[in-house]
């Protein structure tokens, strides 16, 4: 990997610093909890109703002990992804915001979602960062055990963009410089990002 990606310099932070952004905060903050029917969302999360009902068909299915991770980990994209990094590494790295724990706690990304406090106060103080696009590749690269994930830093434009009143993420994602530009990086090595979420790319892991 070169050491800038879309004119940002890239940085290497250590694994255990990395976190989903909120709407998949859950596969950190654990699945499935006491007493919850279905699978763990705080109060107010618009996702609320599908993972219950979600998690109740799945854990019928598969037993009680099925999560939101054993659910992503046999989605189509997971497993291109794992086999496609383990093939040819990762092509991309993560775009993410800096996130001061607990100083930011009035900062959420994407907006309207629920700010996950009880998560947050149970994490130790200090810098840490949130992931606005590369979600899966991070649980990817979790579960093959990188120490170190390659990220670029856009605090400074996220937030100059939730002043404005805009959605930080969706401001990335729908750049057309820069949110598809990282989306479809690894298109040149085999994999089709639109593909891979329905379609076994049929990709050799090493």
């Amino acid at each position: 990997m070169n050491d800038q990606y879309l004119d940002y310099p890239i940085i290497w932070v250590p694994v255990e610093t990395v976190d989903y952004n909120d709407d998949v905060l859950y596969l950190s903050a654990g699945s499935i909890r006491e007493g919850e029917s279905g699978w763990y969302c705080p109060p107010g999360s618009p996702n609320r109703k599908y993972l219950h009902q979600t998690g109740q068909f799945l854990r019928a299915t598969n037993g009680q002990d099925f999560s939101k991770a054993d659910h992503l980990r046999t989605r189509l994209l997971y497993k291109n992804l794992k086999a496609s990094i383990q093939r040819d590494g990762l092509q991309s790295p993560l775009t993410a915001i800096a996130w001061d724990n607990p100083k930011d706690f009035d900062l959420t990304f994407p907006m309207k979602w629920p700010l996950w406090k009880e998560y947050w106060e149970n994490k130790p103080s200090g810098k840490y960062w949130r992931i606005i696009q590369g979600c899966t590749r991070l649980f990817v690269l979790k579960d093959l055990g990188w120490t170190k994930i390659p990220i670029i830093n856009i605090t400074e434009e996220s937030l100059e963009e939730f002043k404005k009143g805009n959605c930080p993420t969706r401001a990335w994602i729908y750049n057309p410089n820069k949110g598809p530009l990282s989306k479809y990086s690894a298109e040149h090595v085999g994999f089709m990002w639109d593909k891979a979420h329905s379609t076994d790319l049929k990709i050799e892991e090493n």
